[in-house]
């Protein structure tokens, strides 16, 4: 091979070589994982947003622009979330209190359990009451909610009486002691019915007039009624027991957790 082409073929290779290196430089740079400095312009926005909708008494909207901050999954949201912790359970609480004044529970409640997973769950009396209050009102037709209220309430206020009765009610058999009382005393009705049934045997005699009659007729008919009245006692108890059990687990309500706090 000449000089010349061995010449030629060295530079094709070099324009090759660049070409390719130029194409991989030329590539997009990777998303970043936080702004620069501080909090990035769309979420302080987000906030402000709250604020100002707090101030028009709009709680809903404030308290879902502020939880959409914690719901969002993306790492450059997720890496500003410790700086606007402050600031978002302040906002949190003031739009739970306000959807307390209009009577919005449910909605209150959701803005509340943010305010407090944003406080590190620090011992907040005032949420627990609340939450033991709801879980007396939905006990009454969703004892499984109930029963997470009850213990989320708990978790809000360790030193909760309240909640710890509400707790031990749903998590008991409710029914368990008048249960308990009618199987006992429908066992002792049994026992005694049948044990007055066979003191008293068919006894057949003559009266005066000729006819024939028995005795024991009427202690053995109230016996085998005892007997019988003791057995729909224990039946009762039985039935009791079984409506009464405890719920198997605890569901969570639709407007509870306000987010998955697994970080801030």
């Amino acid at each position: 091979m000449s000089l010349r082409h061995t010449f030629t073929a060295s530079t094709t290779a070099l324009c090759l070589v660049s070409t390719l290196l130029g194409g991989a430089s030329a590539r997009a740079a990777a998303l970043p994982d936080r702004p620069p400095a501080g909090v990035d312009p769309d979420l302080a926005h987000a906030m402000d947003t709250a604020q100002n909708e707090l101030q028009a008494q709009q709680p809903a909207l404030a308290a879902k622009d502020v939880l959409n901050i914690y719901l969002a999954r993306d790492p450059f949201t997720a890496a500003q979330r410790p700086l606007l912790a402050a600031q978002g359970q302040a906002l949190l609480r003031d739009a739970g209190t306000q959807l307390l004044s209009h009577g919005q529970i449910e909605p209150a409640l959701n803005a509340l359990d943010g305010a407090w997973l944003l406080g590190g769950r620090a011992p907040d009396p005032e949420y627990g009451k609340l939450l033991v209050d709801a879980a007396a009102r939905t006990e009454r037709h969703n004892r499984a909610e109930a029963l997470y209220l009850a213990r989320r309430a708990r978790q809000v206020d360790p030193s909760s009486e309240a909640a710890e009765r509400a707790d031990s009610r749903l998590s008991a058999n409710r029914y368990k002691i008048p249960a308990l009382v009618l199987m006992i005393a429908g066992g002792a009705a049994l026992a005694a019915g049948i044990g007055v049934t066979y003191a008293f045997p068919t006894k057949e005699m003559t009266d005066p007039m000729g006819m024939t009659v028995d005795p024991n007729r009427i202690p053995r008919i109230a016996g085998v009624a005892t007997a019988i009245g003791g057995g729909l006692l224990i039946a009762g108890g039985s039935l009791m027991l079984r409506f009464g059990k405890p719920v198997a687990a605890p569901v969570s309500p639709a407007y509870l957790p306000a987010y998955l706090d697994t970080q801030n």
